[in-house]
């Protein structure tokens, strides 16, 4: 952990990578005044990196699909690993 550029514990390995991702999310926001109450619905996109002990990190995040997966098939491409895109996956 590395809190304030002062780093404690130990450095551990990283367990390896199984898959680079990226997913599409929805997002809401709520704005609100003495008025009014709205709240926008967007879509964004976040690229993943799944390790081998089952972990995720987040990447990025985006507005739009094509820059965000032209950055992680280059991330996937670095890191020698597979590349899947789950934008458009359903879920039952």
């Amino acid at each position: 952990m590395r809190i304030g550029g002062i780093t404690f514990g130990k450095k551990l390995p990283l367990p390896g990578f199984e898959f680079a991702f990226l997913k599409k999310n929805t997002y809401s926001q709520t704005f609100e005044s003495k008025a009014s109450m709205s709240v926008a619905h967007r879509e964004k996109y976040d690229g993943y990196l799944k390790l081998r002990n089952g972990k995720k990190l987040h990447l990025l995040q985006h507005s739009q699909k094509e820059p965000a997966m032209q950055q992680m098939q280059q991330v996937a491409s670095q890191l020698q690993t597979e590349f899947r895109d789950l934008t458009e996956q359903k879920y039952v």
